[in-house]
């Protein structure tokens, strides 16, 4: 029983629930858990055109609904960044400029082979108080964290930022920009701390909008015949989060670095574990026993019955102990056992 149900259970009216710590939450995790969900994709999307993983992209269309659904927290983010949209196009125009904003159906886009894109630009700049900006600029409106938005200065950042979705920016503006024929992009990214907005300006990068497209033609065939792309090398990065990664990983071969690890104890460790992920005391005695376990093994990359145990080296400056290197573990369930015999 939930600790709402609990509260019920003493009488309590569902208001007086709902303004309770747990009954709150309880509501608020249930409403974004119905607003979480997967569909086909019906046609390639410039939001994600670029993202690393051919995979990925192929079996949005092919696989769909074997996606594991997001998690509700990652739905509150998604729903969070298209809050700040409204408010990036209030003040650019504060500021003076002219804008076309996001239309309210979606272009399609036809390529060779058959292959379809379908999106909306974030709409574009066309002027500046009195004056017509031209060549006009590609708008793509995006809010990034305060470490996001410090880093990011220059067009070359966003392309090569260390954080996939970040560099999947760049791919879907020149993609804007070459589908539009606009020869330049501005990125204008709110800072989610402050609301400070800076501008990145980018010119149409013809060769990479142009082998984004050829991707696209070279992946349709494969949507079609229904074929899997080949997997890319496990990144925990990318892989990490991906609804398909127990489907993807463990494959038949789990690849290089995988040990299968039959420590004693150490699978009863992560079931209690698991079984107590919402009662913190419990799970913090249990996650620290687990985590022992595994640095005194030197495990860096394992499985463990259903769950998978993904380690990663950081290393620590020399301030008043020596420098050193520390592993982080990440470890999750996965909702079907695909483990290798």
């Amino acid at each position: 029983m939930s600790d709402a149900d609990e509260l019920m259970a003493l009488g309590m009216s569902d208001a007086e629930v709902a303004l309770t710590t747990e009954g709150f939450a309880a509501l608020q995790q249930n409403t974004l858990e119905k607003a979480v969900s997967v569909y086909p994709a019906r046609a390639w999307y410039p939001c994600s055109i670029d993202h690393p993983c051919d995979r990925f992209l192929v079996w949005n269309f092919t696989r769909w609904e074997t996606k594991a659904r997001h998690e509700p927290t990652l739905q509150s983010i998604f729903d969070e960044g298209r809050m700040h949209q409204p408010d990036i196009y209030a003040r650019l125009e504060k500021m003076g400029f002219r804008i076309v904003r996001e239309s309210d159906r979606p272009t399609q886009y036809k390529l060779k082979g058959g292959a379809r894109i379908s999106g909306r630009s974030d709409g574009r700049i066309i002027g500046f108080r009195d004056a017509k900006l031209d060549p006009q600029a590609i708008l793509e409106a995006k809010s990034a964290s305060p470490f996001t938005w410090e880093r990011l200065r220059t067009a070359e950042d966003i392309r090569t930022d260390r954080d996939h979705w970040t560099r999947g920016y760049y791919g879907q503006g020149q993609v804007y920009a070459l589908l539009e024929n606009v020869p330049r992009v501005a990125f204008v990214l709110k800072n989610k701390l402050t609301g400070l907005l800076k501008v990145i300006m980018a010119d149409l990068d013809m060769a990479y909008a142009e082998g984004i497209l050829k991707r696209v033609e070279r992946l349709q065939p494969m949507v079609d015949q229904g074929v899997d792309p080949e997997p890319i090398p496990y990144d925990r990065a990318i892989c990490g989060g991906c609804g398909f990664l127990t489907q993807c990983y463990p494959p038949r071969s789990y690849g290089e670095g995988v040990e299968l690890v039959e420590v004693s104890g150490l699978l009863d460790l992560l079931e209690e574990r698991d079984k107590h992920a919402a009662g913190h005391a419990e799970y913090e005695a249990a996650d620290r026993a687990v985590k022992a376990i595994l640095k005194r093994e030197g495990i860096k990359f394992g499985l463990c019955g259903p769950f998978v145990i993904d380690g990663k080296v950081i290393a620590k400056k020399e301030y008043t102990v020596p420098a050193q290197e520390q592993t982080q573990y990440s470890i999750r369930r996965t909702p079907q056992s695909e483990i290798p015999a």
